[in-house]
């Protein structure tokens, strides 16, 4: 290939004639050192050649330049302190979500306003009806039943017959429909519970339902969640009475916790959950298992 032929092909490639520029390069390699004067290039060389020139150049003046940081030093501890920022914030929504969507937060407290403004504080606490006379079911059933209208009418057919709070009552009674009570406390549907299995076996209704026998209108004191329930199934000794003192709410309240437990764990072998020894048996391990609450 001549000097006229290399001319051609540059012309062609570039749009117009670059001996100028062929020339030069052909002058910066020989100058390095690197081939003859006369040598001829290809377009694609004096591309490569040319790019290499063009970053040696850019190198050479980024060095001679004056490194001044595009933004103040103190940015950089702003950085930092929003980094910790966002970490805490963080942390602290979490820690929202759990305590504020929790049973203990959302449930316990829980007191709707019932159709009939019964008054266990009445009803128990003063005139001393047992809880089994209108929970009739809750030593032989896993669900303690709401009182039908007659067990209400039993005696309110003839005290304050025309009292206008007992209206829903009477009209129950006429019309055969039960009164609308609103249920207080609400498992899920995927929770177990039998009352009968913690009735006759020494857990009072004050361990999980409260001084109900103080109450003018019921509401939820405990969790009643997963991690409350297991509370006691681990360690029940302290919530343990006497069977015949199950429904006599305000038993053993001058016992010290020392005196429950001690009374518990004897009551617990009596109930085959502590061996003679002692210690826990196959049936206390079954306590905490999965399908005891959830079949």
């Amino acid at each position: 290939m001549g000097p006229a032929s290399s001319q051609r092909s540059v012309s062609a490639w570039g749009g117009k004639r670059t001996e100028g520029r062929d020339q030069q390069v052909r002058y910066f390699l020989y100058a390095t050192g690197g081939f003859s004067k006369h040598f001829i290039l290809s377009p694609s060389m004096i591309v490569v050649l040319e790019f290499a020139q063009l970053h040696s150049w850019a190198r050479r003046n980024f060095e001679q330049m004056n490194r001044t940081p595009i933004f103040p030093p103190w940015m950089d501890q702003l950085i930092k302190l929003l980094g910790a920022g966002a970490a805490v914030s963080g942390l602290y929504v979490v820690m929202m979500i759990n305590f504020g969507a929790s049973p203990k937060t959302l449930n316990a407290g829980y007191m709707p306003e019932q159709p009939v403004p019964y008054s266990h504080a009445l009803h128990v606490g003063e005139l001393g009806l047992d809880c089994r006379y209108c929970h009739t079911t809750v030593e032989s059933a896993g669900f303690a039943a709401v009182p039908p209208t007659e067990t209400c009418m039993n005696c309110h057919g003839k005290i304050a017959p025309t009292s206008m709070k007992l209206k829903p009552v009477r009209d129950s009674f006429s019309t055969g429909m039960p009164v609308p009570w609103i249920k207080v406390h609400d498992l899920p549907d995927y929770v177990y519970f039998n009352h009968s299995a913690h009735v006759t076996r020494g857990v009072s209704c004050v361990e999980c339902h409260g001084r109900i026998d103080q109450m003018e209108e019921v509401q939820q004191v405990a969790a009643l969640s997963m991690g409350w329930c297991l509370e006691c199934h681990r360690n029940p000794e302290s919530r343990l009475r006497p069977v015949d003192k199950v429904t006599d709410l305000d038993w053993g309240l001058e016992r010290t916790p020392d005196v429950k437990a001690a009374e518990g764990r004897e009551l617990m072998k009596d109930l085959g959950l502590y061996d003679e020894s002692g210690q826990p048996t196959v049936r206390m391990t079954l306590m905490t298992n999965c399908s005891t609450c959830h079949r």
